[in-house]
């Protein structure tokens, strides 16, 4: 524990300690049940990465510090630089239920994906506690018109494309305001979603998909024996 950030169920990392190549980690996951037993759920830091999940049970720990934290380090394994070890992920949710806040910084890019129906019950959380003295990352979050997320405070993301559903906890709308002042949306709850940019409208041709991964997959039959 004295040795890391954050304690996690799942995580996405480049640790190099010369025991893996640096490229893209993929984690993908259809159906069955993922539980998580104390801190957040996925975890990326010091890589590139893709994680795709469709239809999983996910299971917080009691705590549910996150459900994805995308950021730097400053851990004493010596995952990267400090201030310039953060993550680039591509997360895709697909008929995806998921709970908790999701983190990233300045020295991070998160595409975040919600297609299918899938929802997320949480915040979107600006950390720049690892990110020294920070860079160009960004935090786009696309939602289709079949899903929704359910804000549980106050959010800040770079691009907010949703043409589907933004309530509180409470059923409430919720304000969405640009870094210039613009006022996008007067919600009557309590929360704030600010924005560098904002539309009503999701293109999310660019999400990862789980059978690009099990074409993959099939072509490698002797490795899957």
């Amino acid at each position: 524990m004295d040795q890391n950030d954050c304690t996690w169920n799942v995580i996405v990392y480049q640790s190099m300690s010369g025991d893996s190549q640096v490229g893209n980690g993929t984690f993908q996951m259809v159906g069955g049940t993922l539980t998580a037993q104390n801190g957040g759920m996925f975890y990326t830091s010091n890589t590139e990465c893709t994680i795709t999940l469709e239809d999983v049970d996910l299971i917080p720990a009691e705590e549910n510090d996150f459900f994805l934290r995308c950021t730097g380090n400053a851990n004493a394994r010596g995952w990267g630089q400090t201030g310039s070890n953060g993550s680039d992920c591509l997360f895709t949710a697909i008929s995806q239920i998921m709970e908790g806040d999701v983190i990233w910084d300045s020295i991070s890019e998160l595409d975040f994906y919600m297609t299918d129906g899938s929802t997320l019950t949480g915040a979107i959380v600006q950390d720049e506690s690892y990110a020294g003295d920070g860079g160009n990352g960004y935090c786009n979050v696309y939602i289709d018109e079949t899903s929704s997320w359910i804000v549980t405070g106050d959010s800040t993301v770079t691009a907010l494309c949703q043409a589907g559903t933004i309530i509180d906890d409470e059923g409430s709308s919720v304000s969405i305001v640009g870094t210039d002042g613009t006022v996008y949306q007067e919600g009557d709850g309590q929360y704030t979603i600010t924005v560098e940019t904002y539309t009503d409208s999701a293109n999310t041709q660019d999400a990862s998909s789980v059978s690009a991964w099990a074409d993959h997959q099939a072509e490698r039959p002797e490795e899957l024996a």
